[in-house]
């Protein structure tokens, strides 16, 4: 299954899955921060799963107030859309270690000289 990057501007730009059903479908938007990327992913907990945006155990619930942190040591949060049953998984990574992230390659390719402007 592949991504399809959507352009929203130098510094953003959101991905669909490729050949994913409205449901199970996975938003991604990417932006550079000052220390580096803020990625954003969207959808029911399986589908981000499958996508390899998350793990089973990111997806459950944390302490409120206590900052939470991946097997890289990058920090996380997840926001649960209860009325949908969707999640919003935000991840903050060095671009080094986002490179295997859903749609990450291809948005840094797209965005390589964002980050210098």
């Amino acid at each position: 299954m592949g991504m399809s990057c959507i352009a929203a501007g130098p510094h953003y730009a959101s991905a669909l899955m490729d050949g994913a059903s409205p449901s199970a479908a996975v938003r991604t938007r990417i932006r550079w921060l000052a220390h580096g990327l803020f990625l954003e992913y969207a959808g029911r907990p399986e589908a981000l799963v499958s996508a390899g945006a998350a793990t089973l155990e990111m997806l459950q619930p944390g302490q409120r107030g206590v900052p939470r942190f991946d097997a890289d040591g990058d920090r996380f949060n997840v926001t649960r859309q209860y009325n949908t049953g969707r999640v919003v998984l935000s991840r903050w990574k060095s671009p080094a270690r986002a490179v295997g992230l859903p749609g990450v390659e291809a948005w840094l390719e797209a965005n390589r000289d964002a980050r210098a402007s």
